[in-house]
């Protein structure tokens, strides 16, 4: 993954968006894309966001993706997943780095559903630790472990090692 200075590097920016994100907005539910991107965007830049920073779409589409790359992001995307996968995957702290970004979407099941309609996505803290609009993440590393349904579209974007030079307003 990364040397032990580049990461310890990596959770002290993941933290800093965290406390800057949260100071801006609170906490709410079902906002999951707006607060991951503002985290992402803090976490690159360095720069919190405003009380009017919006996201870039819901988690399940394109122009959510897309604006992740834009900030730098590298996308993996693992495609149809089991929910395992996924569950294996979010809580295993040595996989991924801190300010990592997962999203992930239900492709089979209640089509009313937010898992369906909707799905979720996440920001890494490091150390096994998740957070999304709720700061704990609902208080899991993956929201939707009561619904039914074990083909899910899962997308990782990886963030870059080193804070942008170029600061965005």
């Amino acid at each position: 993954m990364t040397d032990n200075t580049q990461l310890q590097s990596m959770e002290s920016r993941a933290m800093e968006a965290y406390n800057k994100v949260f100071s801006t907005f609170g906490e709410s539910v079902s906002m999951c894309a707006r607060y991951v991107y503002n985290l992402a965007k803090t976490f690159v830049t360095g720069i919190g966001p405003k009380k009017g920073d919006a996201g870039k779409g819901n988690c399940g589409t394109r122009m959510y993706y897309d604006a992740l790359v834009e900030l730098g992001y590298t996308e993996v995307k693992r495609g149809i997943v089991s929910k395992k996968t996924i569950v294996d995957e979010v809580n295993n702290p040595y996989i991924l780095p801190p300010g990592t970004v997962v999203a992930y979407q239900a492709k089979s099941g209640d089509k009313s559903k937010n898992a369906y309609k909707y799905g979720h996505t996440q920001f890494y803290l490091g150390n096994g630790k998740w957070t999304s609009s709720k700061k704990t993440n609902y208080g899991c590393s993956f929201v939707y472990n009561s619904f039914q349904c074990d083909k899910w579209d899962y997308h990782i974007f990886i963030p870059p090692a080193k804070e942008s030079t170029e600061k965005q307003p």
